[in-house]
């Protein structure tokens, strides 16, 4: 995993897919906020489409345009989302995000690279990327824990 340091203390994997699309940015408000829940969906070509993310802090943020195949995943006390793997080509084909108590989520196909962003003693903190009508490129935000 290449990681660079992406801004204050955060540190963030490349993005994977394309480069089309709008970027965005989901990330905590303040250093006490931490992901609550993740909901993610394809759009109606089966790209991973709608990623959306709620926080501690009572805020939500997300992108895309997906609404078909939601999913969510709401995190139990001590657990944290601490791997992503994402398939992509052009587009982000397919996301899988795993907890540290080895709950996941998972939408789109299974077909395309495929790129495992394992964070030992680290714990996903957020995304950036671009997305249009489905996610083009994705990155994962973390921090040390």
């Amino acid at each position: 995993m290449t990681s660079v340091k992406y801004k204050g203390n955060l540190l963030a994997t490349e993005s994977r897919g394309g480069f089309g699309g709008i970027p965005f940015e989901i990330s905590p408000y303040s250093n006490d906020d931490s992901i609550i829940k993740i909901t993610i969906g394809e759009n109606d070509q089966g790209y991973v489409g709608k990623l959306k993310v709620e926080y501690s802090g009572s805020h939500t943020e997300e992108t895309g345009l997906g609404e078909s195949g939601l999913t969510s995943l709401a995190l139990e006390s001590g657990e944290y989302f601490n791997n992503v793997i994402i398939r992509s080509g052009d587009y982000v084909n397919h996301l899988k995000i795993i907890t540290n108590k080895n709950r996941h989520i998972e939408v789109g196909q299974i077909e395309g690279g495929i790129t495992a962003h394992i964070l030992e003693n680290r714990k996903v903190i957020g995304f950036y990327g671009t997305t249009g009508s489905w996610c083009d490129g994705l990155g994962v935000l973390y921090e040390k824990i």
